[in-house]
């Protein structure tokens, strides 16, 4: 399995919706999850120290939409924010000021997954990309963290372990991130 490029990242953000733009961002300049970013609250948000607090997420259960603590073994609830991921909640906030949720649909309501599933594959579409899930950020900020000399097994325990099958294609490849994606993935 082969991270998306730069290239690819930049292209989908381009096809989201504006108001869902920061958020494929943030997911791929941090690796948080998908329930975790439509949970994430405006007071869990320090812009001007780079980080984020990371102990919620949003779930749907029978049509309602919950909030669930989040707490992953080893993993440090803040979480840093890079620049350019800082930047773009700015903007996004400006754009679309939130006193609760960062991420809501056009109404000011939750995220729902179905609806931001429909926005994602047309984005893709639009892109001219193959079909990948939402994790597939995760690959990519995994990627990042490898091109910028973290170890392999820092990048498993900053993902949650769950890349397994990322780092062995790291330690496969040698890290190589100039490739796209094959269709087949």
């Amino acid at each position: 399995m082969l991270p998306i490029t730069e290239d690819q990242l930049a292209a989908i953000v381009a096809h989201m919706p504006r108001r869902h733009q920061a958020l494929v961002i943030l997911a791929a300049g941090t690796g948080l999850q998908q329930g975790e970013i439509f949970g994430l609250t405006v007071d869990r948000l320090d812009l001007e120290r780079r980080n984020v607090l990371v102990d919620r997420q949003l779930i749907n259960f029978n049509g309602r939409e919950l909030s669930s603590a989040t707490q992953v073994p080893g993993q440090p609830p803040r979480r840093p924010l890079p620049g350019v991921v800082a930047d773009a909640l700015q903007a996004h906030l400006e754009a679309y000021p939130a006193t609760a949720l960062v991420f809501t649909n056009n109404v000011g309501a939750p995220l729902r997954r179905s609806a931001f599933w429909t926005e994602w594959n047309r984005a893709l579409k639009q892109a001219g990309i193959p079909a990948i899930g939402f994790h597939e950020l995760r690959h990519y900020y995994a990627s990042l963290l490898v091109r910028h000399g973290e170890s392999v097994k820092t990048v498993q325990g900053a993902v949650d372990g769950v890349l397994r099958d990322f780092a062995d294609s790291v330690r496969t490849n040698g890290g190589d991130q100039t490739h796209h994606r094959s269709s087949e993935a």
